[in-house]
């Protein structure tokens, strides 16, 4: 039988670990790996950059993935916005993507510095992880709303029990008019 591996990303604070919870509450015999937790388990980061964020080894993280992926026997999720800077092949990807004005808040909350933040914005706006993890997966879907996260875990926990069904069809998200909207209003990040 066929275990599927599925990554669930995006830039940081649009919901990853929320969503990646409740899809793990639907699929049976699956198990959810949160890269972080693994860089933190395995200390697998040579320092931290200006704003404090690890530096992570991905040439051991890779090694030590590819150990825990080669002993499992269920369905995996493995959750991360470095999912994409992976050497892996996914069966699905599911991209979170949020409005900018709520990731901007939901990053202040972190007290995430100016740059940083700024820099998360552009990366959400140009759909980095999306786009670079297209070329890894099967299947890639971008989600945003609660209608559209409602329907992927459905279809995956149809794929997951060996059902045959019809993919949900696959939405490009834009976000450069938003982009635009809080540059035009002000550019408090700097962009």
């Amino acid at each position: 039988m066929h275990h599927l591996l599925i990554a669930i990303t995006g830039t940081p604070g649009v919901g990853k670990s929320t969503f990646s919870k409740k899809l793990a509450s639907e699929l049976r015999d699956s198990d959810l790996i949160e890269i972080n937790d693994l860089v933190d388990k395995h200390e697998l980061y040579s320092g931290k950059d200006e704003f404090g964020t690890k530096i992570v080894n991905l040439g051991k993280l890779n090694r030590i993935l590819s150990g825990e992926l080669g002993k499992r026997r269920k369905d995996v999720i493995l959750v991360g916005h470095l999912a994409p800077e992976l050497r892996m092949k996914y069966d699905i990807a599911i991209v979170l993507r949020c409005n900018l004005k709520k990731l901007s808040k939901r990053l202040e909350k972190r007290h995430y510095p100016h740059k940083k933040l700024s820099d998360n914005i552009i990366s959400e706006s140009l759909d980095y992880c999306g786009l670079k993890i297209a070329k890894k997966s099967k299947e890639t879907y971008e989600i945003e709303t609660a209608a559209s996260q409602k329907k992927i875990i459905g279809y995956v926990n149809a794929i997951a029990h060996g059902k045959i069904v019809k993919k949900p069809g696959r939405k490009k998200i834009n976000k450069m008019g938003e982009l635009f909207a809080m540059i035009k209003h002000g550019n408090r990040y700097k962009f």
